[in-house]
Order: structure tokens, then C-alpha cells, then sequence
């Protein structure tokens, strides 16, 4: 082994292979945000900072250095002939013994054994095995495709570091390359965000790899700058093309594009778009489609649909990926019916563009969120008629998308297919299969899938977190508790949603003393424990008038680093007002902001509801100014609450103005607030103000069949018939049609006053409506959902009894006009009319057969 070299040798050699360092796209100093690198541990005194960029090609450097980095931009590159200078990544990767490789081996047969090679990590070793041979040489394409092998690779192999020695070999081989080996090598560092080390280099080309830097080397280090989002010193480095001489071409151009679609500079880039036709450049689908890309991620739908119709105008073929953005866009903005037509587009046949993998994907799943999953089938149907192969994820999108939708049937048979089509399910899709059948109940079901998962290796946290929340939902809570002591176990443990959910269910399941015990030892034990489980905690213990304990859970949850929210707020100040303690809910309200949670508006609307029940009707006033003060605006609650309460205390009057003040400042209430207020006043009896707002509510055609029940109930409940039947009247000038509650209303208000003829007209009227039979049905039960063997007893006072047989038989009649049933009728022995419901195999008065059998007392 050579002996090391002196560190200021080292130094003096490398300056010699940096130029350019005053480019005007260099880094301007070692501490700009766009070249700061993780923390080192300190070098010694003796070692400077080292402008920036700066690469050391070292053989093997002192212990003290070993292999880490001189300052934020200056990186050791260690030579593979030298053993005890490899970093740790880099001795986990296997060695291939030179003995291993073929007694005869030549560049050429080296390369024949890396494109066989699929594991990349596989390949890299033997690339640094072959090195090491005696007498053996590497040539340009075994160096292409090795760098080639490193870039295409997944970040998580950790590849990428093994690029400076590949470099490294190419300049101590002092091979010549053409352009496309330097340029790989730079497309790797610019797809991992590393521009310093691509400008690297670019500037040391010749030196490196034998050959100079042309467009397409220019082009690919403008783009490194652009994907680190670098956008001066992309905008310095397009400058520096007219510097040089280089003369730009589309490619360089589709770099811009993307640069200005980045900054959201649309109408720049379609002034660009427009000055690329004129200058003869013809713009491709890469240039339009990284327009349309960029459009729409920004949701500008309109104009990404504008230029897309462009291309086939301006003879530019539209692929795919163009469709596809499209089509994804439109989904994601939940237009589904353009994404449908641009869909449809697709199939047209209009163009040799066809659908592949992952625009069916997308159909699938942009129709899954929309809940119309009978389309997702039908796709999912033609995909497997096209002999498209399904992945992961179209399985995973269409479980998902079913499961959430309640179709589980359809989940199970595409869960099923992809079993029988041997595609092993992957945590996503077992655990999308999971939620929905713990949504659905199917707790054995869930089991059996659970134990699959086992077997597939498929679980995570989420998969835990899924399950207990199913069985907690369900009531299984021991099943649930048993699955916590094996997540505990578990090598990943809980995870910040564990504790809520558990916690969550415990106290919905009513445990909650073994909630509160779960949560202390979750706190003593240092667990991640989130907000939820703090507040579900806090709301249980509120309700149940547990408020001491409560007030306990938010002192350690303030201790435990959880800020307050407005929804533990809410819940403690409304467990003070439930169990009568309404001045500690002030205290806590006057609180809130101190412990850093403002009030909300429902804050506001808990304590004006506690205030009004108590009749607390200045306090209410002050806090209503508050609350226009601090800029909340009340919404259709606080009124809400404000009137009832003012209703319920009898202050009529107050509420009228109340209203009138609403109205003047620009309030405009809903067909709800109306009907509340409505109801307020005929409960009260004041019939004449709530005609006025009966008729405001016509006139603005604000009025529903509610507004009419309650109109024509206060109007019975005062004896004023003859303006009850009117609102009846109202009822069918305004198109629309009695319901239930309508007939009920009027029928008892007849019965109760006495007017047992136009009852008896009502019911005949009912009996020739054909369609509202069953409406007539259930108004002789008068709304009683009757079951077998039940009766029911509804008193009507009828001044004689012929008059109550006659109502009778209509009763009978409307009963039986639905189904045809036989019924019987029995002598009277109360004033009540009674229906029972029942069945029976008896014969009785002639009437025979297996019916339900009412009979009817009067």
C-alpha cells in the first residue's frame, strides 16, 4: 500500500483540477442556504475552509480526517484500492472475491454480466471487485452504465455516494469518454438535489472524463439548479450560455418553462410558448406538458384545458401523460363529469394515444372519491377485457375507494381477485381491506383478514391502529385490549395515534376509569400520547360531572407539552353548564385566553345557551357585545339559542325586537331560525305576530311544510279553526302536499273542538287520494310505529256514539285500504279508539285466514 500523502500536498494537487470558481453561477459563499450541509465534527486548526466547489480526490488520508467532509462543500473521495479508508456504507455492501469473476475477463464481458445483474447493489460490488483485478481495465461503456445503474437507482439504496468513486476510477484510468458519461453522472446529483456537485462536474469535464461540456451538458445543469429550486442561479447560468457561445435549444427552453411554471408564472410561460412558434423552435409535448403540469397543480383547470386543446391545432401530439394530468386535475377539483368527457376523449380513438396503467389507476380512484363505484368496476372490468395489468395501487384505490363507500361486496371480490391473480398484498391494500370490514362490523371477517396479514408480513401501526379502532367501535373491547398488549410488544410500538384511539374508545365503550389508568401509565411511561386522547378523555369525564378529574387531565396535558384547543375548552365549559356549576364555566371561559386558547364562536354560543337557561339575561348582553367586539360574527346558532331562551323565559316581546334588530342589521335568517321563532310565538299564543312572519316568509318563498304544520297547530290550539283550514287551503295553492304530520295536525284539531264531521270529510278526502294512502295508514295510527302483539291508545272526544262508530269504520277502512286486510269490529267498552296489532290464526266474526287482525274499540 502507498504511504499517505502530506495533507498540504493533497491541498496543493487539488487546486490544481478547480476552475472557474468565479463563474457567476457559482455559490457566492460556503454559508448560502442552497450549499448547507448536515454538521460535522470539528477539523483540525491546521485545515482551512476551502472555497466552494471543491472536490478532494484523496488515496488515503489521516485517521483524523477519515472519511467526512473538509467544511460545507469540500468531500473526501477515497480510492478502492485502499481497504481501511472505506466508509461503513460502504463495506455493508457484499463483496464479490476477484476469484468469483471468470478466469478471461474483458470490458465486454464484464458488461454482459452487470445488464444481467438486477439488484443494482449487486452490480455496483461487482463493478469495484473487477477493479480490482490485475491487468484489468474498464472501458467507457461499463463506466456509462455502472453511473447509469447509480442514478436510475432507489435513494434508499444508498447508491449514490459510490458515484465519486466511479468518477474517481474514470480520472485514475484516464479514460476518455464521450459527452454522455459526464452528463449521467450530473443528471444523478441533479435528481438528488445536489447542484454544487454537479457544477462540480461541469466545469472539470475535460479533466475528469476527457471531453467538453456541450449543450445538452449545459442543459442538464440548468435543470440541476431548477429542481433544487435555485432560481438566480439558473437565471446567472442561462446567462452565461451567451457568454460562452452556446446557443440555446429546446430542451434549454422546456428548462425555462418549468422555471416559470415553478415560480406560477403562467402568462410568461404561454408568452414564451407563443415566442418558441415564432422563432421556428416548435415546441413538443415536453414543452406543453410541462405547462399543463404546472396549470394543473394550481388548479387552473381552465387554462391547462385551453392549451391542451392548443396542441392538436398546432399538429403536437398529445401523450399519455398529458391526458393523464388532465384528467387528474379535474378529479382532484371534484369535476368528475370533465374528467369523464376528457376520459371518453382518450378512448376516442382519435389519436394513437391509449390509456395505460396509470391513467385507469387514476379513473379508479378519482371515481372512487366521487362514491360512484359501479363506474370503478366497470373500468376495473375493461382494464382486465385490455389485458392491462393491474397493480398495487389499482387495487389498493378501488378496495379503498369500495370499502369507504359501504360497498364491501364489491372490496371482497376485487381483494379476491388479486389474491387469485397471485399479487401479494402490500400493507396499503391489506390495511385499506381492513378498515372496511371493521366499518362494516364484519368482525370475524376482520380477524381471518388479520391473520393473513400476519402471515404476509403486512402489518404496521396503522394496521393496529385500524383494527383496535374497528373492535373498540364494535364493542369488542376486550378482543381491542388484547391487540394493545401485542402492539406494545411490537419492535414499532405505538405511534401518536394509538393512545387516541384507544382512549377514545374506552370512554365511549364507558370504561372510563381504565381509560384514565391507560393514560396516566401512557404519561409516566414517557409514551407518545397526541391531543385526541387528552380531549376524548377530558369531554368523558365532563359529561359524566367528573369535572375535578378533568380539570386534572388539563394540567397534565399542559405538562406534557399538548396545548389547550377549543375543543377541550368547549367540552369542560359545557360540563360545568350541564351540571349546574354555570359560574365555574365563566371563570374557565375568562380563563381561556390566558392558558393560550381564544375563544370560538361555539365558545361563545356554549355559555350564551348556559346564561339564557338561567335567565341570565344581562350577563347574555355583555357577552354578546363581546363577542361583536373581539370581530366574531354570530351564526345561525347563536341566534337560535338566543331566541329559544328568550321563548322558553316567556320575554315575547324582547324576542320581536330581538328579531326586528337582526333584520335591520342585515342578518338574513333561514327557514329554520323562521320556524323557531314561529314556533315561540303560537306556543305562546300570539298568533297575530306570527301571522306576520308566516306571510314575510311567503312572500320571500322561505316556507316549507313545517312553517304550515306549526301555523295550523297554533291556530287550533287557540280555537280558531277557520284560519286553520285556510293555512290548510295555503298548503295546496302553494304546489305542495300535505304530509303525516299535516293530517294528524288537523284531524285532532277537529276531534278536539268538536267538529267530528269535517274529521270524518278529511278522512273520506284521504281515502280518494290514491297516493296518500299510506299517508292515511299511519295518520289512523296517528305516527305510532307499532309492533306485534302492541296496542295503541289515542283519546278523542266524540259528543255521541254513533259519531264514534262512524269515525271508526273510517279508521278501519284507511287501515285496510293499503293491503287489503281483513279487521273486525267489537262493541264499545271505553271513549277510546284503540288499534292493536297483532297476529293470530283465529277465526272471529267470519273473518278468517292468516292476517294481521285490528280491532278497533269505540
Amino acid at each position: 500500500m502507498k504511504s499517505c500523502l502530506p495533507l498540504t500536498s493533497l491541498l496543493t494537487h487539488s487546486s490544481r483540477i478547480l476552475k472557474s470558481e468565479s463563474l457567476p453561477f457559482s455559490n457566492p459563499s460556503p454559508s448560502s442556504s442552497h450549499c448547507r450541509r448536515p454538521s460535522v465534527e470539528p477539523l483540525p486548526p491546521s485545515v482551512a475552509r476551502i472555497p466552494s466547489p471543491f472536490v478532494l480526490f484523496l488515496k488515503c488520508p489521516t485517521p483524523a480526517l477519515s472519511f467526512r467532509e473538509l467544511g460545507p462543500s469540500v468531500v473526501f473521495i477515497f480510492s478502492p484500492s485502499c481497504g481501511r479508508c472505506r466508509p461503513s456504507h460502504q463495506r455493508t455492501l457484499p463483496r464479490i472475491p476477484t476469484s468469483k469473476l471468470p478466469k478471461s475477463l474483458s470490458p465486454r464481458r464484464l458488461l454482459q454480466l452487470l445488464k444481467f445483474e438486477k439488484d443494482p447493489r449487486a452490480a455496483v460490488t461487482l463493478f469495484h471487485s473487477a477493479i480490482l483485478r490485475p491487468g484489468y481495465t474498464h472501458s467507457p461503456a461499463v463506466f456509462h452504465h455502472v453511473l447509469r445503474r447509480i442514478a436510475a437507482a432507489d435513494p434508499s439504496l444508498l447508491l449514490l455516494p459510490h458515484l465519486p468513486r466511479v468518477i474517481d476510477a474514470i480520472r485514475s484510468h484516464n479514460c476518455k469518454c464521450t459527452e454522455d458519461v459526464p452528463l449521467t453522472a450530473i443528471k444523478a446529483y441533479a435528481k438528488n438535489s445536489k447542484p454544487d456537485e454537479a457544477l462540480h462536474l461541469f466545469q472539470n469535464m475535460e479533466t475528469l472524463f476527457g471531453c467538453t461540456p456541450g449543450v445538452r451538458s449545459f442543459n442538464t445543469l440548468l435543470n440541476a439548479f431548477v429542481l433544487s429550486n435555485q432560481w438566480d442561479r439558473a437565471n446567472r447560468f442561462f446567462a452565461y450560455y451567451e457568454t460562452v457561445g452556446v446557443e440555446p435549444n429546446l430542451e434549454t427552453y422546456n428548462v425555462l418553462m418549468k422555471v416559470l411554471c415553478k415560480k406560477k408564472q403562467f402568462d410568461k410561460a404561454k408568452r414564451l410558448l407563443g415566442w418558441l412558434w415564432e422563432k421556428g423552435l416548435r415546441p413538443d409535448k415536453f414543452t406543453y406538458g410541462t405547462l399543463i403540469n404546472g396549470m394543473v397543480k394550481c388548479g387552473d383547470l381552465c387554462n391547462a384545458l385551453e392549451v391542451f386543446d392548443e396542441m392538436p391545432q398546432r399538429g403536437v401530439a398529445a401523450d399519455v401523460m398529458c391526458y393523464n394530468m388532465v384528467i387528474d386535475g379535474f378529479f382532484k377539483k371534484g369535476d368528475s363529469l370533465r374528467a369523464k368527457m376528457t376520459w371518453e376523449r382518450l378512448l376516442s380513438g382519435d389519436s394513437d394515444v391509449y390509456p395505460n396503467v396509470t391513467s385507469y389507476n387514476i379513473m379508479i380512484s378519482g371515481l372512487c372519491k366521487c362514491g360512484r363505484f359501479d363506474e370503478c368496476l366497470e373500468i376495473w372490468e375493461r382494464m382486465k377485457k385490455n389485458e392491462r395489468k393491474h397493480d398495487l395501487f389499482t387495487y389498493s384505490s378501488l378496495i379503498h375507494g369500495l370499502s369507504e363507500g359501504g360497498n364491501l361486496d364489491g372490496a371482497k371480490r376485487v381483494y379476491k381477485d388479486m389474491v387469485g391473480r397471485g399479487i401479494r398484498p402490500d400493507v396499503v391494500t391489506c390495511n385499506a381491506m381492513l378498515n372496511g370490514l371493521c366499518k362494516a362490523g364484519n368482525i370475524e371477517e376482520s380477524f381471518q383478514l388479520w391473520e393473513e396479514m400476519k402471515k404476509y408480513g403486512c402489518r404496521n401501526v396503522v394496521s393496529y391502529n385500524i383494527f383496535l379502532n374497528g373492535l373498540l367501535e364494535n364493542r369488542k373491547v376486550e378482543e381491542a385490549l388484547s391487540q394493545w398488549d401485542a402492539l406494545l410488544e411490537t419492535a414499532w410500538g405505538t405511534d401518536s395515534k394509538s393512545y387516541g384511539i384507544v382512549v377514545h374508545g374506552l370512554c365511549k365503550n364507558g370504561y372510563l376509569n381504565k381509560a384514565l389508568r391507560l393514560l396516566e401509565e401512557a404519561v409516566q411511561k414517557g409514551g407518545d400520547v397526541d391531543a385526541f386522547a387528552f380531549s376524548s378523555m377530558i369531554n368523558a369525564l365532563c359529561k359524566e360531572g367528573r369535572l375535578d378529574e378533568a380539570a386534572e387531565v388539563v394540567s397534565v396535558m399542559d405538562k406534557n407539552g399538548c396545548k389547550l384547543n377549543p375543543h377541550v375548552c368547549n367540552a369542560i365549559i359545557d360540563g360545568f353548564i350541564k351540571h349546574s356549576e354555570l359560574d365555574n364555566a365563566i371563570q374557565f371561559f375568562r380563563e381561556m385566553s390566558i392558558k393560550g386558547c381564544s375563544p370560538t364562536v361555539v365558545s361563545y354560543n356554549i355559555l350564551l345557551n348556559g346564561l339564557c337557561k338561567a335567565e341570565r339575561f344581562i350577563e347574555t348582553y355583555d357577552y354578546i357585545k363581546e363577542m361583536l367586539e373581539k370581530g366574531w360574527k354570530p351564526d345561525i346558532i347563536t341566534y337560535s339559542t338566543l331566541i329559544d331562551g328568550l321563548c322558553q323565559s316567556k320575554m315575547i316581546d324582547t324576542v320581536l325586537r330581538l328579531w326586528n334588530l337582526f333584520l335591520d342589521s342585515g342578518f338574513k335568517p333561514d327557514i329554520r331560525m323562521y320556524n323557531i321563532v314561529i314556533h315561540r310565538l303560537c306556543s305562546s299564543e300570539k298568533m297575530e305576530h306570527a301571522m306576520q312572519l308566516y306571510s314575510m316568509m311567503r312572500q320571500k318563498n322561505c316556507i316549507n311544510l313545517v312553517t304550515y304544520n306549526t301555523i295550523m297547530e297554533g291556530f287550533y290550539k287557540v280555537g280558531d279553526c277557520e284560519k286553520a283550514s285556510n293555512i290548510w287551503a295555503n298548503i295546496f295553492e302553494d304546489g305542495l302536499q300535505p304530509d303525516i304530520i299535516s293530517y294528524n295536525i288537523t284531524l285532532k284539531g277537529h276531534c278536539s273542538w268538536g267538529r267530528l264531521t269535517e274529521a270524518i270529510r278529511l278522512l273520506d278526502h284521504a281515502l280518494e287520494c290514491v297516493k296518500a294512502t299510506r299517508i292515511a295508514k299511519r295518520t289512523a295510527t296517528f305516527l305510532q310505529s307499532v309492533e306485534d302483539e302492541t296496542a295503541i291508545a289515542l283519546t278523542i272526544p266524540m259528543p255521541n256514539k254513533p259519531m264514534k262508530k262512524r269515525l271508526g269504520i273510517r279508521l278501519v277502512r284507511l287501515a285496510a285500504a293499503e293491503d287489503g286486510t281483513s279487521f273486525v269490529l267489537v262493541e264499545p267498552c271505553a271513549v277510546d279508539i284503540i288499534l292493536a296489532i297483532g297476529r293470530t290464526e283465529r277465526r272471529m266474526n267470519g273473518f278468517e285466514g292468516n292476517h294481521p287482525l285490528v280491532t278497533v274499540k269505540y
